[in-house]
């Protein structure tokens, strides 16, 4: 079982830390373990309880009457579906992040198949799975959830954008091409899989090589397709020291090739400019698709 701080808790639940120690105190809603020193530390249940709460107070339940209940109580009450609020983001939000703090497959299914229903796979990369990734990502960085969970739900992620992602072969002949791949020792495919998604939505030709692709595979490729667009991603600091190198031999390979990155704007250098489109967003990627159709 992992254990959180006030301040993590705090930051995952959306709940001010003064918030959390009044309804602690005044109402017994949580019971964390004490250290020696007497610091706070609240458990898994502590963490999906504080999840329930924010999602039953949403819908107009009232801390004092949410606090005398038990944990399968509130549980009995988040999954009444009459109560279901629709386009509630936070609600989808919190059932991730419990679905992937507890391995629930199936949780994490059901609100994930709701929310694609009701927003489409974009709005829900972008209101949901980012800000389900950043929250959880922060017990990742703390090592509070172990490396377990942090496969599972990054791989029900990817596998949802797959299964969306259509298998129409009907690309006009005259459609661009994009060759799409992770350089070599990258693995973090989730933003990659979304850009896919969009060109194929856009009836574009996608080559994808997927993750961690050495560079004598991008090179066989050009005896086989022509390529009017490369579209790669980096996250690792590794990749970020030799993206200089890699865009110098991809412009070598393909010279008339658009060159385009996925990537935090704090990788964007200026130098690079002109080598290089770097994408930072998905409005940002389809406002330059659309430019490479016209």
């Amino acid at each position: 079982m992992s254990v959180y701080t006030i301040d993590q808790l705090s930051r995952i639940s959306g709940f001010n830390k003064i918030l959390i120690r009044t309804w602690e105190n005044r109402y017994k809603l949580f019971h964390p373990q004490r250290t020696k020193t007497n610091i706070r530390l609240y458990g898994d249940e502590c963490l999906i309880r504080a999840l329930n709460t924010g999602i039953l107070r949403d819908r107009g339940y009232k801390i004092s009457h949410i606090s005398k209940l038990s944990d399968q109580e509130i549980k009995s009450l988040v999954y009444n579906s009459d109560e279901i609020i629709s386009s509630n983001v936070v609600e989808y939000t919190n059932r991730i992040i419990e679905a992937g703090i507890t391995f629930d497959e199936a949780l994490f299914t059901e609100y994930v198949h709701k929310a694609i229903a009701e927003f489409g796979l974009l709005e829900v990369y972008n209101t949901i799975f980012l800000p389900t990734l950043e929250r959880i990502g922060i017990l990742w960085l703390t090592n509070n959830i172990m490396p377990s969970q942090e496969h599972f739900i990054s791989e029900l992620v990817k596998q949802t954008i797959v299964s969306n992602i259509s298998l129409n072969n009907k690309t006009p002949d005259s459609a661009p091409s994009w060759l799409v791949f992770l350089p070599e020792n990258e693995h973090h495919e989730i933003a990659l899989l979304l850009a896919k998604y969009i060109l194929k939505e856009n009836n574009q030709k996608v080559i994808y090589l997927g993750q961690s692709v050495p560079k004598e595979s991008l090179e066989i490729v050009r005896y086989h397709r022509k390529i009017d667009n490369i579209l790669f991603s980096i996250v690792t600091r590794e990749s970020q020291r030799i993206i200089d190198s890699l865009i110098d031999f991809l412009r070598e390979l393909y010279p008339m090739s658009n060159i385009y990155c996925i990537t935090h704007k704090s990788n964007i250098k200026d130098d690079l400019s002109d080598e290089v489109r770097f994408i930072t967003s998905i409005e940002q990627f389809t406002s330059e698709l659309g430019n490479t159709n016209k």
